[in-house]
Protein backbone atom coordinates (compact mmCIF):
# COMPACT_ATOMS: atom_id res chain seq x y z
CA UNK A 1 0.00 0.00 0.00
CA UNK A 2 1.20 3.42 -1.14
CA UNK A 3 2.47 5.72 2.13
CA UNK A 4 -0.24 8.26 1.50
CA UNK A 5 -2.77 5.90 1.48
CA UNK A 6 -1.59 3.89 4.70
CA UNK A 7 -2.12 7.62 5.72
CA UNK A 8 -5.35 8.56 4.83
CA UNK A 9 -6.58 4.86 6.04
CA UNK A 10 -5.25 5.51 9.62
CA UNK A 11 -6.87 8.97 9.72
CA UNK A 12 -10.69 7.82 8.03
CA UNK A 13 -10.26 4.48 10.16
CA UNK A 14 -10.68 6.63 13.37
CA UNK A 15 -14.32 7.91 14.37
CA UNK A 16 -14.56 12.19 15.76
CA UNK A 17 -18.05 12.28 17.54
CA UNK A 18 -19.71 14.92 15.47
CA UNK A 19 -22.90 17.22 16.30
CA UNK A 20 -22.58 16.84 20.23
CA UNK A 21 -24.45 18.99 22.61
CA UNK A 22 -23.45 18.80 25.94
CA UNK A 23 -26.55 19.27 27.82
CA UNK A 24 -28.54 17.05 25.27
CA UNK A 25 -28.85 13.94 27.95
CA UNK A 26 -29.59 11.13 24.84
CA UNK A 27 -26.82 12.54 22.91
CA UNK A 28 -23.96 12.28 25.78
CA UNK A 29 -25.58 8.51 26.35
CA UNK A 30 -24.95 7.83 22.46
CA UNK A 31 -21.61 9.07 22.65
CA UNK A 32 -20.70 7.37 25.92
CA UNK A 33 -21.78 4.03 24.13
CA UNK A 34 -19.72 4.94 21.15
CA UNK A 35 -17.01 4.93 22.90
CA UNK A 36 -17.75 1.90 24.82
CA UNK A 37 -17.98 -0.06 22.20
CA UNK A 38 -15.37 1.30 19.57
CA UNK A 39 -12.79 2.57 22.44
CA UNK A 40 -9.69 3.68 20.80
CA UNK A 41 -11.28 4.36 17.19
CA UNK A 42 -13.34 7.15 18.54
CA UNK A 43 -11.13 10.27 18.80
CA UNK A 44 -10.79 11.96 22.41
CA UNK A 45 -12.16 15.73 20.15
CA UNK A 46 -16.22 16.15 20.14
CA UNK A 47 -17.33 18.30 17.87
CA UNK A 48 -19.99 20.80 19.09
CA UNK A 49 -23.33 21.79 17.36
CA UNK A 50 -22.61 25.68 16.19
CA UNK A 51 -24.49 27.81 14.04
CA UNK A 52 -21.21 29.38 12.76
CA UNK A 53 -20.09 26.00 11.48
CA UNK A 54 -23.33 25.70 9.91
CA UNK A 55 -23.54 29.00 8.15
CA UNK A 56 -19.79 28.62 6.77
CA UNK A 57 -20.45 26.85 3.57
CA UNK A 58 -23.10 29.11 2.47
CA UNK A 59 -20.82 31.76 2.14
CA UNK A 60 -18.10 29.64 0.66
CA UNK A 61 -15.85 29.20 3.36
CA UNK A 62 -14.75 26.62 5.45
CA UNK A 63 -15.25 27.41 9.09
CA UNK A 64 -11.46 27.88 9.61
CA UNK A 65 -11.83 31.08 7.71
CA UNK A 66 -15.70 32.18 8.55
CA UNK A 67 -14.99 32.35 12.21
CA UNK A 68 -11.62 30.55 13.69
CA UNK A 69 -12.59 32.21 17.22
CA UNK A 70 -15.82 29.89 17.38
CA UNK A 71 -16.29 26.67 19.60
CA UNK A 72 -17.06 24.44 16.54
CA UNK A 73 -13.80 26.16 14.73
CA UNK A 74 -11.66 25.51 17.73
CA UNK A 75 -12.91 21.73 17.73
CA UNK A 76 -12.06 20.80 14.74
CA UNK A 77 -8.89 22.47 15.09
CA UNK A 78 -7.91 20.29 18.66
CA UNK A 79 -8.60 17.46 16.43
CA UNK A 80 -6.48 17.87 13.56
CA UNK A 81 -4.15 17.95 16.23
CA UNK A 82 -5.28 14.71 18.27
CA UNK A 83 -4.92 13.51 14.71
CA UNK A 84 -1.09 14.40 13.86
CA UNK A 85 -0.40 13.07 17.83
CA UNK A 86 -2.14 9.76 17.34
CA UNK A 87 -0.38 9.90 13.71
CA UNK A 88 3.17 10.39 15.29
CA UNK A 89 2.23 8.08 17.74
CA UNK A 90 1.61 5.00 15.52
CA UNK A 91 4.86 6.09 13.81
CA UNK A 92 6.97 5.74 16.45
CA UNK A 93 5.67 2.53 17.55
CA UNK A 94 5.83 1.25 13.96
CA UNK A 95 9.56 2.27 14.32
CA UNK A 96 10.28 0.56 18.01
CA UNK A 97 8.74 -2.40 16.44
CA UNK A 98 11.11 -2.78 13.57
Amino acid sequence: MNDWRAILWRCVSRLPVLGFHKRKFREGMVAADVRHHLGEVVYETVIPRNVRVSEAPSHGKPVLLYDMRCAGAQAYIRLAAEMLKRERGLGQNAALSC
